[in-house]
């Protein structure tokens, strides 16, 4: 038998002794802490997604309201963009007929 395993059996057999020597009012107490602090470490990490989430949604909102802000200052400066018809292309129409360039007099 090697070390490694010599040493594992050691502790093995010291967890099942002990158990073995636990009353039924032992059991529940080591069950009772160890998921209370299972439980501890459950609720710390959804309260931290949940702030980290709470944080990202009041960045995103702030930063909208700035933009919201920069916009009605352009609307009242009146320098909003606005969505114009194309203007048609333009061409040049001589004042009397028969006048293009090309034309033979």
């Amino acid at each position: 038998m090697s070390e490694k395993t010599a040493t594992a059996a050691s502790y093995a057999s010291a967890v099942a002794s002990a158990i073995i020597g636990l009353t039924l009012n032992d059991l529940a107490l080591l069950v009772a802490i160890v998921t209370g602090v299972a439980t501890y470490f459950t609720s710390r990490y959804y309260q931290r997604k949940r702030e980290a989430r709470e944080n990202e949604a009041a960045r995103r909102k702030a930063e909208l309201d700035e933009l919201d802000k920069k916009l009605k200052e352009l609307e009242l400066a009146g320098i909003r963009r606005r969505k114009e018809p194309r203007p048609e292309p333009f061409v040049d129409v001589p004042e009397t007929p028969g006048k293009f360039p090309g034309d033979a007099p």
